[in-house]
């Protein structure tokens, strides 16, 4: 509740008491947060609804981040204790380490493959391998039933940061979802009806 009371004034300082709400301000304002277009145009129970969604969003996304790197840190950890894969490298490194038994598996298949690049010149050959194999300084050997958990903590990790991912998707649907509440709201308070003695009926409406 103290969230909504802050979010409260931050409405207060963008609009005054005596200039007229817009739907167009309503709609800016629920892209940037979704609910504050409806606080503005003083839907509080719509308000509430959307700043709820919105915070359970945030703090999913913020959750799974955090466990993705927990994971990193456990396969790296466990990498290292029972393959002896070398610590603080980059992706790509234990990319390699997931899809390859060892150095000289992985470095083995670099050979095949510069064979086929460049299949009649011996030179381009040892250039390719030379930029792109492992040292010995980098070796690492699996058994087969330690590997296997190796890749189930890298797969949930690409799994929690796949989930993080919808997170941000979500938000975007909720800022269109309030953007439309808040249109819709304005349209309300935008139409005006009245009666004009020359003029007979006149409808008005103002975004």
């Amino acid at each position: 509740m103290n969230v909504f009371i802050m979010i409260s004034l931050i409405v207060s300082l963008l609009w005054s008491e005596g200039e007229e709400r817009t739907t167009k301000k309503a709609v800016m304002f629920s892209i940037v947060l979704p609910g504050l277009g409806e606080l503005y145009m003083g839907e509080k129970d719509d308000a509430i609804r959307a700043f709820i969604l919105e915070s359970g969003v945030i703090l999913s996304y913020i959750g799974f981040n955090k466990y993705a790197s927990i994971l990193k840190d456990d396969y790296i950890l466990y990498s290292h204790h029972n393959a002896g894969v070398m610590m603080g490298m980059d992706e790509d490194y234990y990319n390699k380490v997931e899809w390859y038994s060892s150095r000289e598996s992985y470095n083995t298949y670099l050979r095949e493959e510069a064979r086929r690049f460049f299949p009649n010149n011996r030179e381009k050959q040892l250039e390719y391998i030379e930029e792109n194999e492992i040292p010995p300084e980098l070796d690492w050997e699996w058994e087969e039933n330690k590997w296997q958990k190796y890749r189930e903590l890298r797969k949930g990790e690409r799994r929690a940061y796949s989930n993080a991912s919808y997170c941000m998707a979500a938000g975007i649907v909720n800022r269109i979802i309030s953007a439309i509440i808040s249109a819709r709201l304005g349209r309300n308070k935008n139409i005006s009806l009245y009666i004009e003695p020359s003029m007979g009926i006149r409808l008005s409406y103002r975004f």
